[in-house]
């Protein structure tokens, strides 16, 4: 029987490794299984064989007899921690700090009317940050693709895919 690693009460034969197969989770497990009502109020057998009864009174899903021992091994749990969704990783995007671009304009000082200044940005316009979601190494490249540039005067904004 499989003790409790939690509370100190495991032997070294209840943990064991398994082989290592990159880009995969193995992971040795004892499976147990409890019987379970179904919808036609009958329940699966027990694990060695043994017909499960059924009571009165319990419902479809309601747990029936004992837990026992289905399976041990190394299994691929791969596919109950799936790599991060697109959706999943957008919102972590949303939480990191983005930096304000630092404005810069030429010809230097104060504008003169009538003549014309040229704005741009030399801040790195790509920023590259590495998240951990789930236990799965994300990189995310944030970069700028629009820029609008608010001059204060009539012409409005200004906007361009140029950083520059």
């Amino acid at each position: 029987m499989i003790r409790d690693e939690a509370i100190g009460a495991c032997s070294a034969s209840d943990f064991r490794t398994c082989p290592e197969v990159p880009g995969r989770v193995i992971r040795y497990l004892v499976l147990e299984q409890q019987p379970l009502v179904r919808e036609d109020l009958t329940a699966a057998p027990m694990a060695d064989g043994r017909p499960t009864l059924v009571a009165p009174g319990l419902r479809p899903g309601d747990p029936v007899g004992v837990w026992g021992r289905a399976d041990q091994g190394c299994f691929d749990i791969t596919a109950l921690n799936p790599p991060p969704s697109p959706d999943e990783v957008f919102r972590y995007f949303q939480t990191l700090p983005l930096p304000q671009l630092t404005t810069q304009h030429q010809p230097p000082g104060d504008g003169l009317t009538g003549l014309p200044v040229i704005f741009y940005t030399d801040s790195p316009t790509t920023q590259t940050f590495t998240v951990d979601i789930r236990g799965f190494q994300v990189t995310i490249e944030a970069t700028a693709q629009q820029f609008t540039w608010h001059t204060g005067d009539t012409t409005g904004q200004i906007t361009s895919t140029d950083p520059g």
